[in-house]
């Protein structure tokens, strides 16, 4: 993934972002790049099955239209991919409004 490429599309057609996911494998590092783009990134630090993935988005797409907070939301797809079996030590969240 280009994660300059993604911020500057993203710069390009919208507002800022309540949350922007990453949701594929070794992706965390590339949090920092969406700050200024996105109130927040979830990503991962290590390799991401697709199933683990699916169920992320479920968990965190379901709960945000159901009107979680982003974090709400984070948490849910963490759940989720509980809920079916995965790992979720490797799952990263970073909310560039803490500490501001």
């Amino acid at each position: 993934m280009n994660a300059r490429a993604l911020v500057d599309a993203i710069a390009a057609v919208s507002g800022i972002l309540d949350c922007v996911v990453l949701n594929s494998c070794f992706t965390a590092d590339d949090a920092e790049a969406f700050r200024g783009v996105a109130r927040a990134v979830a990503g991962s630090v290590t390799a991401v099955g697709d199933d683990a993935a699916l169920a992320f988005a479920l968990g965190f797409y379901t709960g945000s239209a159901g009107g979680l907070t982003v974090e709400k939301a984070y948490a849910a797809g963490c759940s989720q991919m509980r809920l079916e079996g995965h790992r979720t030590e490797g799952m990263h969240f970073v909310d560039f409004a803490e500490g501001q």
